[in-house]
């Protein structure tokens, strides 16, 4: 068979990976440091949908992390709640990286999720929140219309960001700059004004779901 690239490859990069078995072309088996063997699933998607997982988990035992080596891919949101519900870790390099790091790496969850869904989850006027994309909540409230959130984690958010975000990600009701540490140009804000919508917070996000 084969030896994978991943294979050679994150033993080189992650320090915590002192051996590897190659099980097939894309599933290798990591051995780390103090910590439980990892089954890790390479794949290289610009656009993951379903099918891809399915195709996987039906095909494998259960798979720990999916990695993927596009950098800035679109995940569906179906995807990402049956990653969470079952327990599947997905990203690319720097989720892995993170995720390795983990004691139990399929937990994981993309940080700008793991920022978002608790605070949401524990909102008093949320009921439930989807995810329709790897950067789009569907905020579904008590006694209180749903809000389609767009959440851009830039340091520096400006219009291109804005615009790209609407453009890959479809329009939302509003968009949050999820950075706690960012900053909102002014051309950001006018982007985002010439489409009808506003860039807020996320202290005041957490505000306004409280009104209609």
């Amino acid at each position: 068979m084969k030896k994978p690239w991943i294979a050679n490859w994150i033993t080189e990069k992650h320090d915590q990976i002192e051996d590897y078995t190659v099980v097939n072309d894309n599933l290798v088996k990591l051995k780390r440091k103090n910590k439980n063997y990892i089954l890790l699933y390479n794949i290289s998607e610009s656009n993951v949908g379903m099918d891809d997982i399915n195709k996987i988990v039906s095909q494998n035992d259960k798979i720990d992390f999916i990695f993927n080596t596009v950098k800035d891919a679109y995940y569906e949101g179906n995807v990402l709640n049956y990653c969470e519900q079952n327990q599947i870790g997905i990203g690319n390099t720097s989720d892995l990286f993170s995720a390795l790091n983990m004691d139990n790496p399929s937990q994981y969850i993309d940080k700008g999720a793991q920022f978002i869904l608790p605070g949401l989850r524990q909102h008093t006027k949320v009921n439930e929140v989807i995810r329709l994309n790897n950067k789009t909540y569907y905020i579904e409230r008590i006694l209180l219309k749903p809000v389609k959130v767009l959440a851009l984690n830039e340091y520096e958010l400006n219009a291109t960001a804005v615009r790209n975000g609407v453009k890959t990600y479809g329009k939302p009701d509003i968009i949050l700059s999820s950075n706690p540490n960012g900053r909102i140009s002014t051309k950001a804000n006018e982007a985002a004004k010439s489409i009808g919508l506003d860039i807020i917070s996320w202290g005041e996000l957490l505000k306004e779901l409280n009104f209609q």
